[in-house]
């Protein structure tokens, strides 16, 4: 176990793909964020992330929008999300974090290739770039159309890139001194992003600075970082809101320039290297390489082929039971069973490729996913299911039961001081399937059905909507010929209480 320290708490990393060599590129770890504490701005180009809540409560704050999560939440932050996590408790925030490629920015098999090549020449290590090859790159730095800048292993500067905005310099001085900035102060490194092909954090003035290390066998050896440019909602500075708000075309382009001159450098400063153990050992280069021009082909090559990684499902739940079983070591049954219902809720998650389930399918995904809210919620919640004969068997869209449940989580729970009762129906309506759930929350004014839905929200569609998706889902799938309703559990609207009814044609194996 390998722990990164903060100056908000610390990440205690229990699977590290970096650093393990693991054939499953996954990092998974616990985040601890202290009482009254925030974790700043970041964004992770390559790398997409699951979170769950394990103890406290707090906000998380995704492309500015903000979220109250507390223990037994999910949250899922897409790769080049702003995210940061504000703890408002008065006891530490504990995260599980799982990290997986996204496939969007990712280095090619040259990473690869070259730690095979280097393992060829025993005794050859490099710790640092050469600092005469990368003089070869400061005119490709000049052009640029944004500021990059190189930093040894050591974050010592070798080549310092410009021009800045107008806000860098003004707000922090930066054309003096580029430790002006804070961002490149030794104090605020953004030490994080050595675990993340592409990652980026976002100055309190609102401007976006990509990190991009450069590594050779788990360790790096330097660092590029730059771009200074504007990727979020303005933060009420009038020089930030003067600025353009840079497309995501555009970050692609610059991430991918940035990764071809990072490639390159390794490239240079490798070919040096190995040329000079050659002449050390007197060895035939072209016994280990055809040629220089061989190696640059594969370079090329590499740089064509970015590739696309999934979450390998047997190394997460292997890693969710070594979990599991550290829980029971403790006497800790109650984590112990909920790692296992998030495990199944995983495993569920990764038959998505299914168009249809079996409602008793979607019904078990369902179970492990109250169970969950039971343990977060205890006797404050009570459900009941019941299901026609045979209506079992017939098939639905996948997981279209679960969000309906989490909507009266989200909603009934509001101002509530005694259980939330929750009750879900499935039976056969003529040649239909009608699914109802019916809940004694705090209750809706008016009904609403899939052609009125976005009227329930005047702010506009709140992203990741669970309703919003499986009204989607449901057109997909059926076009007309089904409906979708929500409004008052009582006909005559005067109680508590909210019920979402689906109608969708009946479909039996």
């Amino acid at each position: 176990m390998s722990i990164q320290r903060f100056e908000w708490g610390r990440i205690e990393w229990v699977m590290d793909s970096h650093k393990l060599k693991t054939p499953y590129p996954m990092s998974i770890g616990f985040l601890t964020l202290d009482a009254k504490q925030r974790q700043r701005k970041h964004i992770h180009y390559g790398e997409e992330q699951i979170l769950y809540i394990v103890q406290g409560q707090g906000l998380q704050i995704i492309e500015d929008e903000e979220m109250y999560c507390e223990k037994g939440d999910m949250i899922y932050i897409e790769a080049g999300s702003a995210h940061e996590t504000v703890n408002t408790s008065e006891v530490p925030l504990i995260e599980l974090v799982i990290s997986v490629p996204s496939g969007k920015v990712v280095p090619s098999s040259f990473v690869q290739r070259i730690e095979s090549l280097l393992q060829s020449f025993e005794g050859t290590t490099i710790d640092n770039i050469d600092r005469l090859i990368s003089e070869k790159y400061r005119s490709s730095f000049s052009q640029l159309r944004f500021p990059l800048n190189l930093f040894d292993a050591k974050g010592e500067p070798v080549i310092i890139g410009g021009p800045y905005p107008a806000i860098c310099r003004e707000k922090c001085g930066i054309h003096k001194d580029i430790r002006n900035c804070y961002l490149y102060s030794d104090a605020h490194r953004f030490t994080m992003a050595q675990r993340d092909p592409f990652g980026a954090v976002v100055c309190k003035y609102g401007l976006t600075v990509f990190v991009y290390p450069l590594e050779l066998s788990g360790k790096m050896v330097a660092l590029l970082q730059g771009g200074h440019v504007r990727t979020i909602e303005s933060v009420g500075d009038p020089m930030l809101e003067s600025m353009d708000r840079v497309h995501s075309g555009r970050i692609q382009a610059m991430l991918e320039q940035i990764q071809i001159i990072g490639q390159n450098l390794l490239n240079d400063t490798i070919t040096k290297k190995l040329f000079s153990e050659l002449d050390a050992s007197h060895a035939s280069l072209k016994e280990s390489l055809d040629s220089q021009n061989h190696l640059e082909a594969m370079i090329r090559e590499s740089e064509d082929r970015l590739y696309s990684v999934q979450l390998n499902n047997h190394f997460l739940f292997n890693t969710l039971n070594s979990l599991a079983s550290m829980a029971v070591k403790e006497d800790a049954f109650q984590t112990y069973q909920g790692i296992i219902d998030l495990a199944n809720l995983f495993r569920y998650n990764l038959r998505s490729v299914e168009k249809n389930v079996q409602v008793k399918d979607d019904l078990e995904f369902l179970e492990n996913y109250l169970k969950l809210q039971t343990m977060r919620f205890g006797d404050q919640v009570e459900y009941s299911v019941e299901v026609e004969r045979e209506m079992d068997k017939s098939f639905i869209p996948f997981n279209t039961l679960q969000p309906l449940v989490e909507n009266c989580f989200k909603h009934g729970f509001k101002d509530r001081t005694n259980a939330l009762k929750i009750k879900i129906e499935i039976r056969r309506d003529g040649s239909d399937l009608m699914i109802k759930v019916i809940d004694d929350g705090c209750g809706i004014r008016g009904r609403f059905n899939q052609d009125t839905l976005l009227k329930l929200y005047p702010e506009g569609m709140p992203r990741n909507n669970g309703l919003f998706m499986i009204n989607k889902r449901l057109q997909t799938h059926y076009g007309d010929e089904y409906s979708f309703s929500i409004g008052p559990a009582d006909p005559n609207e005067n109680s508590r209480g909210t019920c979402v009814e689906v109608k969708m044609p009946l479909i039996m194996g």
